[in-house]
C-alpha cells in the first residue's frame, strides 16, 4: 500500500446543488501496470467524515482507466466549504494504492 499519493488534483469550484460533471482518469498511460485494476473508489470527505462517494466505472483494467460518473444536482447537497478527496485503487494482486488526493470547494447555491 502506498502511504503517499502519487499526485494531486483539485476539482474546479462546484456550486452546491449543481450537477458535478463526469471526469475521466488514466494512471498508466504508455506504461504497464503491475496487475489489472479490479476496484476503484473515490470519496469526498470533510472533517474526517465521508460526504460523497460517486459511482466509478472501470473503462480499461489493463491501463487503470476509469470514469467518475456525474452526480445529479439533487444529490450534490454537500456542505459549503472545502472537501478533501482521494482515489483508492485495488489491482488483481490485491495491492491497494492511493493514487490521487486533492480538494473541491463547494460554493453556496444561487438564491
Amino acid at each position: 500500500m502506498t502511504a503517499e499519493p502519487q499526485g494531486t488534483f483539485n476539482f474546479p469550484d462546484q456550486v452546491r446543488g449543481a450537477t458535478l460533471p463526469a471526469r475521466s482518469f488514466l494512471f498508466y498511460a504508455g506504461q504497464t501496470p503491475p496487475a489489472n485494476l479490479t476496484a476503484v473508489v473515490l470519496r469526498f470527505y470533510k472533517d474526517g467524515a465521508v460526504t460523497l462517494t460517486p459511482t466509478m466505472t472501470i473503462t480499461s483494467a489493463s491501463t487503470f482507466a476509469f470514469n467518475m460518473n456525474s452526480v445529479a444536482g439533487a444529490s450534490m447537497t454537500l456542505e459549503e466549504g472545502i472537501h478533501d478527496f482521494d482515489i483508492k485503487t485495488t489491482d488483481a494482486a490485491g495491492t491497494i494504492e492511493f493514487f490521487v488526493r486533492g480538494t473541491i470547494n463547494i460554493l453556496p447555491s444561487a438564491p
